[in-house]
């Protein structure tokens, strides 16, 4: 398993988490992709070598400008948003696969990270095993945060479980409640890290008790039929997707 490939993967999902974080964002301005492109490479520098940077900026060239194709013809953002993690996942080990030999944290990185963890007391005792750990740790933390938030967005989308407002005049009671989404999202990303972790450590009894205590709490507001259904819906995607996710990373963390 290359930990370079997930270190890579981790470089391109970070600027994705900041931009996707606003509703009803599309990242398509020239000076976006460049903002964007900036951040990949300053991150991508541990991997990055003179003779692997044309690589590098072919391939992250190639990838925004399908981004803003993509993002052209999709039905809606969060469609467009599927679709490019899609691709960067697909293209990326395609990437991968080509030059697996040519991309290796470089000299110059390991000797910076080699320094910080003998004179730092707090990463002195990581191990290299327990360095590929964190990498597939912060990997796995990016696709429930983001990720998973676009997909679950996607199916509420999808079937008009969206909250709606409460609004007297009723020319707003068909808008979506996006205050509500914005509570619902934070609520969503930490119980998937929640759920997440007790995956890992095999502590199944606690997901039954966030579950219980998400319901008490919204207790009165699910009277409301509809917003009974999207709490629900979204809630058993959240949960199922947190889940099945941790048995594949725990899968990978076996392996090591």
């Amino acid at each position: 398993m290359s930990f370079e490939f997930f270190y890579f993967i981790i470089c391109l999902l970070i600027p994705r988490l900041f931009s996707h974080w606003r509703e009803n964002f599309r990242p398509n301005s020239f000076r976006r992709i460049l903002i964007v492109m900036g951040t990949e490479l300053l991150l991508l520098l541990p991997l990055i070598s003179w003779s692997s940077l044309p690589m590098f900026m072919i391939f992250l060239s190639t990838i925004h400008a399908l981004q803003i194709l993509l993002e052209k013809k999709a039905d809606n953002v969060m469609s467009a948003r599927i679709l490019e993690f899609l691709l960067i996942m697909t293209a990326g080990s395609f990437f991968f696969g080509l030059f697996d030999r040519m991309i290796f944290f470089n000299e110059f990185s390991r000797k910076i990270i080699q320094t910080v963890a003998h004179h730092n007391a707090l990463l002195s005792h990581l191990t290299t095993r327990e360095f590929k750990r964190v990498i597939l740790y912060l990997f796995a933390l990016l696709i429930l945060v983001n990720e998973a938030n676009n997909l679950i967005r996607y199916v509420l989308g999808l079937i008009k479980a969206e909250p709606r407002t409460k609004i007297v005049p009723p020319a707003a009671l068909d808008k979506v409640d996006v205050q509500e989404l914005h509570r619902g999202k934070v609520i969503g990303v930490i119980e998937r890290i929640l759920f997440f972790f007790f995956v890992i450590t095999g502590n199944y009894t606690s997901i039954a008790f966030i579950l219980t205590a998400k319901g008490f709490t919204r207790y009165k507001e699910l009277d409301d039929k509809n917003f009974a259904e999207y709490v629900l819906i979204g809630t058993l995607l959240s949960s199922t997707l947190s889940i099945v996710w941790a048995y594949y990373i725990k899968g990978i963390l076996e392996s090591i």
